[in-house]
Order: C-alpha cells, then structure tokens, then sequence
C-alpha cells in the first residue's frame, strides 16, 4: 500500500543546455535512432528487397553485431570496437536459435543444438576445455564449438558476468565457469574455472523440466515448463527470504502458483512475467530500475507484482540493463525506467521512477537492455526498423565516427 503507482517521473527535466549538450556529444543518444544498417552489409545477391538503408529485408541467417568488442565478444577477433552494424559469415548458413552476450563473453545456440562462445577465459566461461598443461586459454578470439558438451543438445543459453549457463533437450541444465557465490548451482567444493556440470536442483512439485535459463551478473534463474522459478548464486538477488548464498538451484517460492512465462536477470534486479500478463520483479532498485516509484526500499529480496500504468494491457517481454530495464506490451507500445543517466531509457530525465511510456512510431516486437543503451526493433507500415539509445560510446547505437 505504500508504493507510489502514479506513473508521473517526480525527477526535474534536464534543462535545455543539457539536452543541447547531450545531443551534440556523439558519446550518448539520449532518444530512439534507427540504426543505419548499410546496403553493402551483404553481398549483393544476399539482398532480398532493399527499400532504403533503414528498411532492409534480411535473407535467413543473417548474424549481425557492433560496439564494444573486448576479447572477440562479439565473434570477431580483427577489431577492439566494430564501428558501424556489421554481418558474420562465420556461422553461414547455420541456424541461430539462441543467443547471450554480457560485458565480456558471448554464446550462440544452432538450430542442430551447438554450443558456440568467444570472448573472456579467465574463469572457463568461453571455452572449459584446458590445454596439455592444464591451463585455460585466457580468451577465446573467435567462435568455438564446446565440445565438452558431448551429445547433448543444447536449446538456450546465457551468459553471467563470468559464467555460463545452457539448458540442453532432455530437460537438464548444465552450467560452467567461476562459481564463488554458487551462480552455477554446485557444490560449493571448487568455486573458480569448473567444467560443465548438470545443475543440482532441489525439486518440489511436479513437472520438473527446465524450459529457459536467464543469467545476472553473480546468479542464475531456471524456468521450468510447469510455471515455476528455480535460482542459485549471490542471496541478494536470488528472489529468496533467506539472502544467504545458494550453492544449488532451490524454488522461489513466491512465485508458485503464478505459472511465470518468462524470465530475465539484470545485472542484479530481475523480472517475470506471469501468464495473465502480469508483472512481478525483485532485487535491486537503488536506481528505480524495478519501476516501483520513489520509494524508500533500495532492495527487494523476494518478488513483488510491479505497479504499471492503467489500461497497458498485457506485458508480453522485458528486459533488465545494468540499472534500467524495459518492457513492451500486447498492444506494441514500449516503457522505460530506471537511471537514465547514459539516456538508456529514452527520455529526457535523469532517472524515471515508474515504468513510462517511450514514443517511438510503430509496434514494438521486441527489445533488448545492454548495460548502459537500449536497441528495439519497431514495426512501422509492414516494416521493421531497428532502433538504438542510450550509451554510444563504443559505436552500440551509431558509428562513433560521425
């Protein structure tokens, strides 16, 4: 009863001179860019239908990144930062059905159940296998297939800060990397550079499947096919009463009876959204990144439904940044809250306490959060167009050159 629903931001607009300042700075973009996507991004017989450089019509398989490219994060070896949106033929013609990136390594799922990642080593998260003297390769440059794997067959994938986390066809997951708070739910017997093991469930109920993985920065979540939440790692942001350490997945136990749909982990906050289109969320809200107003609470250890903006209809997707998280709903429109200091959120405000409605033209069909920027792909008259805002300056939204 104390949380403040009003969906009015109570924090002061930037002034003027800010907003003129802002713009001018090619470092951040502080409202929604389409991204500009080339015409000599594919070869040209690759090219299905191109209206102009906003609006094209991608073959099949198309694999493209840009920004920040520390350790070959984003598959490429060649480049510290790739300035502009560029396609990967490493993959070809394999079918990509899951992907995970986060600051310093990244995952690919193909279609045949591979598991492909690049990027930092330290901890094993990119690549388990060791060399003839029992050392890990530091980084791993370009994509590599786990081999280690055997036959399973992964599904979906993602990626912690440095551990990694898959759910394979039988049901399983199978998790690898460091493990100091128990983010890959093993014993707490070797907490750095552990090969991939099965996660240790502690099953309740019926139903028992693991359907998709989302990982935070030091933890992980597990949805099940029956509905239900299952999380290890760092107490705080497991969704627990008890924020002690969790060494083995155990079920949130306030989300039964929810029948959760989807999940994500931020870096420390998370969200689920129920069946009815609801939206519940937990852990950190130090930047109002959880959308439920100005209140006093900094942290919540276990899931609250968060307050939303009347008649918004049913939450169908979100997603959780570093400190600001997104959400877009059945009826196309998308909402941003969270700091704002990066303009990761869209609006000209320096943080927005509850969920508040970004104006772009067009339906969104899905979004994504980095750490610091935003990318949403729009529908507009038939087309979609990829839209981009927030933190640039690792090229994440527009070439830095420009």
């Amino acid at each position: 009863s104390d949380i403040n629903t009003d969906n009015s931001v109570n924090n002061d607009n930037f002034s003027n001179n800010q907003i003129q300042s802002i713009q001018q700075n090619n470092s951040y973009i502080p409202s929604a860019e389409v991204l500009n996507i080339p015409y000599n991004i594919f070869d040209s017989n690759e090219v299905m239908d191109t209206v102009d450089s906003n609006n094209v019509e991608f073959p099949n398989n198309i694999f493209l990144s840009w920004g920040r490219n520390d350790s070959g994060t984003l598959f490429r070896s060649d480049e510290e930062t790739i300035d502009g949106v560029q396609s990967l033929k490493f993959f070809g013609n394999r079918n990509i059905i899951s992907i995970s990136s986060n600051c310093y390594h990244s995952a690919a799922v193909t279609a045949t159940g591979e598991l492909y990642l690049c990027g930092s080593n330290d901890e094993g998260q990119s690549n388990p296998n060791r060399d003839n003297n029992g050392q890990l390769q530091p980084f791993i440059p370009k994509p590599r297939i786990i081999e280690s794997l055997g036959q399973h067959r992964v599904c979906f994938v993602s990626c912690g800060l440095y551990h990694t986390a898959c759910v394979i066809a039988t049901g399983h997951a199978i998790t690898f990397g460091g493990n100091e708070v128990g983010q890959l739910g093993h014993s707490p017997n070797q907490i750095s550079q552990v090969a991939p093991k099965l996660v240790d469930f502690k099953w309740k109920g019926k139903g028992n499947i693991a359907h998709k993985v989302s990982c935070g920065d030091m933890y992980s979540l597990f949805l099940t096919t029956s509905g239900e939440i299952y999380s290890c790692g760092v107490g705080a942001n497991t969704g627990h009463s008890n924020d002690t350490n969790l060494f083995h997945a155990e079920r949130i136990e306030t989300l039964v009876g929810v029948n959760v749909v989807y999940i994500v982990a931020g870096s420390s906050h998370s969200f689920a959204i129920a069946s009815t289109g609801e939206l519940y969320g937990w852990g950190s809200s130090q930047s109002s990144q959880l959308g439920i107003g100005d209140d006093s609470n900094l942290h919540y250890q276990i899931p609250i439904k968060i307050p939303l903006p009347s008649n918004i209809g049913k939450v169908v997707g979100v997603s959780a940044g570093y400190s600001h998280s997104l959400i877009w709903v059945e009826k196309g429109s998308i909402y941003g809250c969270g700091s704002n200091k990066s303009g990761q959120v869209g609006l000209f405000l320096p943080k927005v306490s509850t969920f508040t409605e970004i104006p772009l033209s067009g339906a969104c069909l899905m979004a994504a959060c980095g750490s610091n920027h935003s990318i949403a792909v729009i529908q507009v008259n038939n087309n979609s167009k990829i839209y981009g805002w927030g933190s640039n300056i690792h090229g994440q939204i527009t070439s830095t050159s420009t």
